[in-house]
């Protein structure tokens, strides 16, 4: 610990005091996981409203990492939609998927099986 010199007053200095004043919590960002084609579910009560709370749609295009493009599934489209509001709609058994981080990130496949809680 060091000293630091307050209003003429000597303190220790403990290791919660930040150089540059960044004392607060890091958010960790998730990776970016839009991919075309895959169908989400806006789980945002945020975005736009609320107006497209819990309603299902198909990324058409991915515009930067972490935003795309929607089309609902009543064909409405919306843009510039972030990913922090999405998360993946898992198909039925036997349906399509996608693995969207890692690796074999792009590759397609068959869904097996869903285990439930």
């Amino acid at each position: 610990c060091a000293e630091v010199v307050e209003g003429g007053k000597k303190r220790e200095r403990s290791d919660r005091d930040d150089v540059g004043g960044a004392q607060k919590r890091e958010k960790r960002e998730e990776p970016a996981w839009l991919f075309a084609s895959t169908r989400v579910r806006i789980v945002s009560k945020s975005f736009q409203g609320g107006k497209y709370y819990l309603k299902k749609a198909s990324v058409v295009d991915v515009l930067t990492p972490r935003t795309c493009a929607l089309q609902l599934e009543g064909g409405e489209v919306l843009t510039d939609v972030p990913q922090r509001a999405l998360e993946t709609a898992l198909p039925k058994r036997g349906g399509a998927v996608v693995v969207l981080v890692g690796e074999h990130r792009g590759q397609r496949g068959t869904m097996l099986d869903k285990k439930g809680k």
